[in-house]
């Protein structure tokens, strides 16, 4: 009888394993940016589903203020015409305005529901279990960092990252592709013992594969194609990136000058001279139509104000998830950094 042992491996003499080994790597890392670039467009819906909830809360309390003005107003012209100072249409039209006003505030308080229940779906429920949100929509930048400030952040963005990172594994397959038309190198060792002779016998052997007919050269042409396709999608992902980054940015000032002149300007004068109409109202020196007049005026002027807040704060929210940071940590010196030119 003979009793024999053999044992086989394979060398790795070209790095095989650690050619195979580094592209796992950068694939697994690349499922990593995926995961980072979701996680940031979340954030950034959820804290526009957050701010739309303060803006409807806004817009509810500006319902509700117009509602009272208006049941102050017929109130007024109901006493007037009892008192024979103004004709019954006055009166009629100072209803009117009180019915509009409380058809707005029922549209408001729908519009704040509908928010409510759209942000309790960020979070997988359908029903909104917290009750009025708190939050200053009126805190805006002390000043907005400008366009080359923010600009080189973008490589930090989960979407060029991922670009860089892709081209690396395309890389990495390139090698591998190229390793894998070298051949395969095996050892072997072989042991025989012979019981009725008692002779033991050693053997090893050393075998190669020869890739006369595969040269992986199909291999290789399809890995060199897919890298050529990160580098052109890498190219056209940077000048997205930098075109979104430039009309956010364009957005966000031009929601800033706008929530400034409105705040410093428009609603103070509208304020005034609504002030100065129910005053005159009261004396006789004014018309109702004076006074709706001025009322329509001043809550459209919130309106917008409450609507610039709110493009103002979006605009924050995709800047943030385009640079991957706060505004507010945005340093100064950030402006002088040479940044790559497009080509």
């Amino acid at each position: 009888a003979v009793v024999s042992l053999a044992m086989g491996a394979e060398i790795d003499v070209w790095g095989k394993r650690g050619k195979r080994t580094k592209a796992a790597q950068l694939a697994s890392a690349l499922a990593g940016w995926d995961y980072e670039a979701a996680r940031r467009q979340v954030l950034a819906g959820t804290t526009k589903a957050f701010m739309s909830v303060l803006v409807s809360q806004e817009r509810l309390k500006l319902a509700e203020k117009k509602q009272r003005l208006s049941r102050e107003l017929y109130r007024i012209a109901a006493g007037r015409f009892k008192a024979g100072e103004v004709p019954k249409l006055e009166q009629t039209k100072a209803e009117v305005s009180m019915a509009t006003a409380t058809l707005d505030s029922e549209r408001a308080l729908d519009e704040l529901e509908n928010n409510r229940e759209a942000l309790s779906g960020m979070w997988g429920r359908t029903q909104p279990l917290f009750g009025e949100t708190s939050g200053d929509m009126a805190i805006v930048l002390d000043k907005i960092p400008s366009l080359a400030q923010v600009t080189p952040y973008l490589k930090q963005s989960p979407e060029y990252a991922r670009r860089e990172q892709e081209i690396a594994l395309r890389e990495a397959n390139v090698v591998l592709a190229k390793a894998n038309r070298l051949p395969e190198i095996g050892a072997s060792a072989r042991i025989e013992n012979s019981l009725a002779e008692s002779e033991t016998m050693f053997g090893v052997g050393l075998s190669f594969s020869l890739p006369i007919f595969d040269r992986s050269q199909g291999a290789i042409a399809e890995a060199e194609c897919d890298l050529s396709k990160a580098r052109h999608e890498r190219h056209g992902a940077e000048v997205g990136l930098r075109l979104a980054l430039a009309q956010t940015h364009r957005a966000l000032s031009t929601a800033a000058r706008h929530v400034d002149t409105l705040k410093e300007k428009a609603l103070p004068a509208a304020r005034e001279v609504l002030q100065s109409a129910q005053a005159g109202y009261r004396q006789g020196k004014h018309t109702l139509l004076d006074v709706l007049d001025a009322q329509g005026t001043l809550f459209e002027t919130e309106e917008r104000y409450i609507d610039a807040l709110a493009e103002y704060h979006g605009a924050i929210a995709d800047m943030q998830r385009l640079i991957g940071r706060r505004l507010d940590d945005v340093s100064p010196k950030d402006g002088y950094v040479k940044e790559r030119a497009v080509e």
